[in-house]
């Protein structure tokens, strides 16, 4: 069984983070968690923290899986504790939901971005990241998906959550689950930032000059 810990000052705390997780831990500092962080997730406050990136990285090297948190998100921020190892970077007082999604995602492996960012950090990622995936393999990834695959993905790359893409396209939330799973199996990606990540490269290919 997975132990939260939420790691922050006194004067920070919510609510949902215990009515999402009862049994999660709230601590003062680092120093309070145990050892060894195997099968444990990290809920890091960063705000007003000089050297969090460094506890950050400790964290990940005693095998905790890290969720920075904050209350006033940046791209430095986002792109300091990816840089750092952490697993997600989520907004300190989101709805239940939304961290159940974040505690969801990172334990199966993948990352978590916030929706608002994902499309900025494609795009830098892009800056620095040469696709080794050729025009051709491209298309045979495309003329896997359906239609209404390809308007999910589309929507997605477009940075908008689930519930969003379902009042868009007319469809359930689950049913968006369903065709992103769908997705994801067909072209071989884990997650939504690699599935963004996979098409941008391709609509920037699209759009280069023979």
């Amino acid at each position: 069984m997975t132990q939260d810990f939420f790691i922050t000052d006194a004067q920070t705390l919510s609510p949902r983070w215990q009515q999402c997780f009862p049994l999660a831990r709230i601590v003062n500092s680092v120093a309070d968690l145990p050892a060894a962080g195997s099968n444990c997730r990290a809920w890091y406050l960063a705000d007003k923290v000089p050297d969090w990136t460094v506890q950050v990285t400790e964290l990940c090297r005693l095998q905790f899986t890290v969720i920075v948190m904050t209350r006033a998100a940046s791209f430095n921020q986002l792109t300091d504790s990816l840089g750092a190892g952490a697993r997600g970077y989520v907004d300190a007082f989101a709805n239940r939901e939304i961290l159940g999604q974040v505690a969801q995602s990172v334990s199966a492996g993948a990352l978590w971005l916030p929706a608002e960012v994902v499309s900025s950090v494609v795009g830098a990622l892009n800056r620095h990241t040469r696709s080794e995936t050729s025009q051709q393999q491209h298309d045979i990834a495309l003329a896997r998906l359906t239609g209404r695959e390809r308007e999910v993905v589309e929507a997605l790359r477009q940075g908008l959550t689930n519930k969003q893409i379902a009042i868009q396209l007319d469809i359930s939330p689950r049913t968006v689950k369903e065709h992103l799973g769908s997705v994801f199996a067909k072209l071989g990606v884990s997650d939504r930032l690699q599935l963004a990540l996979l098409f941008n490269s391709h609509q920037q290919t699209d759009r280069t000059p023979s």
